[in-house]
């Protein structure tokens, strides 16, 4: 019975041998033997290594794909501030543009050899000359920046605009404070010398081809040249402000020649002339057709220079008829010259826009300045598709005259 069950005892020792049960019908010799071969049996056979654990897989974290992104760029640095213009000597005028100069062809500079011709091939010309004619002769220009007389004007009166010292407001409030100013002007003056451009229009009088010389000036250097001042009859150049050389009665319209007395009293604050302490008959007197001598004693004076809104402006010069004279003479003149002005007075664009108004078409109209901002201000006098020759020279008077010579 030991040989039957023992294949049965191997066959299962691959498994955990469960002790047998009590096997019936056995005595206790051989049960104990049974046991003990089952015992060894269980020893003998091969035990079942225990299972390896099984490794849990890594936890990996899925992240989502990852675009490539091209590498953003630094934004530019910002342009530099455009420069700032620089700032106009006067407020721009409301119909300045690069249109109103293109238009008028004044944005293209002539030659100064091709204006000299002009004047050398001219018939019958027609001058308007302002302040910068006689900057070669030392005096101050109006608009010339610190030096200019309306800045001097506005720095030593406090004003708000160095123009208000030379207006019927600012005299009429301080007449003293008005003359004493001019009066400083007179003493440069007396002190100036006239310049070429001065002597070349003499000679253009004395050979006939000078018409009519319009002249804005107050120095009284044209004079000083020669040059024949018209006096509301005879004369080609018309003095149109007046001149710092006179003083004019304002009650009866005599017109005095300035001398140094006079000019002493003025700088002191007095008025120039007084019939008590200056003889009638010990006064050089200056009369004309349109200006007759009155035999009074004088009784207030001032300089005979014309001042903006001048209520007294029939005492300085009849400026209807003399503009008038402007007009019809540039109807015949076949070259028409504004020598030195700026045209940053609306008196001067005026007289352009005037003159645009008259000149015939084929004769031309230059204006000379060494200063090319002023056609900015010359466009802006003369109205949209004007039928003017108008063109523009960018030198000075003196550089005009010497290369005509």
């Amino acid at each position: 019975m030991a040989e039957q069950n023992t294949p049965k005892l191997v066959q299962d020792a691959a498994e955990p041998a469960p002790v047998a049960p009590p096997t019936p019908g056995l005595d206790a010799p051989m049960r104990a033997t049974a046991e003990r071969l089952v015992a060894e049996a269980a020893e003998a056979a091969p035990k079942p290594e225990p299972p390896a654990p099984v490794a849990e897989p890594p936890s990996v974290t899925v992240s989502p794909p990852v675009t490539a992104r091209p590498p953003v760029a630094a934004p530019p640095p910002p342009p530099p501030p455009k420069p700032s213009p620089p700032p106009p000597r006067r407020p721009p005028r409301a119909c300045r543009s690069r249109s109103n100069i293109t238009d008028s062809g004044l944005d293209d500079a002539m030659p100064l050899a091709a204006a000299a011709d002009l004047i050398k091939n001219a018939k019958k010309v027609v001058v308007v000359s302002g302040s910068g004619i006689s900057a070669a002769a030392g005096l101050s220009t109006y608009v010339g920046g610190k030096d200019g007389l309306y800045e001097k004007a506005r720095k030593r009166y406090k004003l708000e605009k160095g123009i208000d010292l030379f207006g019927w407001r600012f005299y009429s409030e301080r007449p003293r404070d008005a003359q004493k100013f001019l009066a400083e002007l007179a003493v440069a003056v007396q002190k100036a010398t006239p310049t070429p451009t001065h002597r070349a229009l003499v000679d253009l009088e004395r050979s006939g081809v000078l018409m009519r010389h319009i002249t804005l000036n107050i120095d009284g250097l044209h004079a000083q040249a020669g040059a024949s001042l018209w006096d509301g009859s005879d004369g080609t150049t018309v003095e149109l402000h007046g001149a710092l050389r006179e003083v004019v009665d304002c009650e009866n319209g005599n017109v005095y020649a300035l001398d140094d007395e006079m000019l002493r009293r003025i700088r002191g604050g007095r008025d120039a002339v007084d019939g008590k302490d200056a003889p009638r008959d010990a006064l050089r007197v200056n009369g004309s057709k349109k200006r007759p001598l009155d035999h009074e004693p004088p009784l207030r004076t001032r300089f005979r220079v014309l001042l903006y809104g001048d209520r007294e402006h029939a005492r300085i010069l009849d400026g209807p008829q003399a503009l008038q004279r402007l007009k019809d003479d540039c109807g015949g003149a076949d070259l028409v010259l504004f020598l030195g002005i700026s045209f940053e007075q609306s008196a001067s664009c005026e007289y352009l826009r005037d003159v645009a108004a008259v000149v015939q078409r084929e004769t031309p109209v230059v204006l000379v300045n060494p200063d090319a901002e002023c056609l900015y201000t010359a466009a802006s006098a003369l109205p949209r598709g004007s039928r003017a020759d108008v063109r523009s020279c960018v030198a000075t008077s003196d550089e005009l005259f010497g290369a005509a010579v």
